[in-house]
C-alpha cells in the first residue's frame, strides 16, 4: 500500500512532500478572489506612487524648492489625486478586459470540448448523409 510522505516545510521539497505547494489544506480554487484582491492591491499601491510622483513633479517645476502657498500646495495635491485616480482607472479597465478575455476563452474552451464529446457519441454517418451535410443550404428567393 502506498503512503503518503511526510510534510516538509523546506522550500525545495515543499510541493513534493505536501501535493498542495508548502500548504496542509487541499488546494482550493481560489484564483478568482485572490486575483481581484490582489488586482485591487496592485492599484492602491500604483496610484500612491503615482500620487506622490507627481506632486513632488509639480513642487519641482511650479515652485523650484520655494514653499508653495496653502492654495499651491492644495492645488498640487488636488492635481496629483486627479493624475494618480486616472492612472488606476486605466488599470482597472485593462484588469476586467483581461478577466473578460480569460472567461471568453475558457467558455469557448469548454464549448469546444462539449463540441468533441457530442462528435464523439453521434453514430457515423454514411456518405450519403456526410455529403448532404457538407453541401450549402439551397438558396430560396433569390434575384
Amino acid at each position: 500500500m502506498p503512503t503518503r510522505r511526510r510534510a516538509m516545510y523546506f522550500w525545495n521539497g515543499r510541493k513534493v512532500a505536501t501535493e498542495t505547494d508548502g500548504f496542509l489544506a487541499p488546494r482550493v480554487q481560489r484564483a478568482l478572489s485572490m486575483g481581484r484582491f490582489f488586482d485591487f492591491a496592485k492599484r492602491r499601491i500604483a496610484g500612491y506612487i503615482v500620487f506622490w510622483i507627481l506632486a513632488l513633479l509639480f513642487l519641482g517645476v511650479f515652485y523650484q524648492g520655494n514653499p508653495p502657498a496653502q492654495v499651491g500646495g492644495l492645488f498640487i495635491l488636488g492635481l496629483a489625486f486627479i493624475g494618480s485616480l486616472l492612472y488606476t482607472r486605466r488599470m482597472k479597465r485593462r484588469q476586467r478586459a483581461r478577466r473578460d478575455a480569460e472567461q471568453h476563452a475558457k467558455q469557448m474552451q469548454q464549448a469546444y470540448q462539449m463540441q468533441q464529446i457530442a462528435r464523439m457519441q453521434a453514430p457515423p454517418m454514411g456518405q450519403a448523409q456526410q455529403a448532404q451535410r457538407l453541401q450549402p443550404p439551397p438558396r430560396t428567393g433569390g434575384r
